[in-house]
């Protein structure tokens, strides 16, 4: 299965037609849009579909709790949005991408380098120290242009449908 997932392009399991928003949407508009697509978030494009900006449940919430709940009807998606915006090619793999969502191999090696002579922790203590907080999605972007979205449950899905096929075929070879 891994040589499977290390050949498999973003661009195979990627949302080719995702929730896009302007960034003149209403913040409550924008909410609707998420609940109803069933989303944690959205690139914001300008009119040509050119990524400008990023907004999650998250910076809705913050916002509305900042206001005290309330909707201000001149807030707009372009207030709130961030423009500084992890990004991912259509060409990049999913493992590739499922590594950076998990870890950050900076901190997994940087014992060993810094320590040639450490004894080894294992490998699972190691990896946890590494764990990171990273997006649940991310545009699909080429050229500025927002070519679709993924998400860490797409990748899951991905990988469950995998093993199932593989347990199958061993199913198969076995009878």
């Amino acid at each position: 299965m891994l040589r499977i997932i290390q050949k498999m392009p973003i661009r195979d399991l990627m949302n080719d037609n995702p929730l896009t928003l302007r960034p003149s949407t209403g913040l409550h508009r924008a909410l609707g849009l998420l609940l109803d697509h069933h989303v944690v978030g959205a690139p914001v494009v300008s009119e040509d579909n050119q990524l400008i900006g990023f907004v999650s449940e998250q910076d809705i919430l913050r916002e509305l709790w900042a206001n005290d709940f309330e909707f201000n009807i001149n807030h707009c998606i372009g207030d709130i949005m961030r423009e500084e915006i992890v990004t991912v090619s259509p060409s990049e793999t999913i493992d590739e991408l499922a590594a950076y969502m998990v870890f950050d191999p900076n901190k997994l090696f940087e014992n060993k380098a810094s320590n040639p002579n450490r004894m080894p922790g294992s490998f699972d203590d190691d990896l946890e120290q590494a764990q990171v907080m990273r997006p649940k999605l991310y545009p699909v972007v080429e050229n500025g242009f927002v070519l679709g979205t993924i998400d860490r449950q797409t990748l899951l899905q991905a990988f469950h449908r995998l093993a199932a096929q593989l347990e199958g075929q061993k199913a198969t070879e076995n009878v």
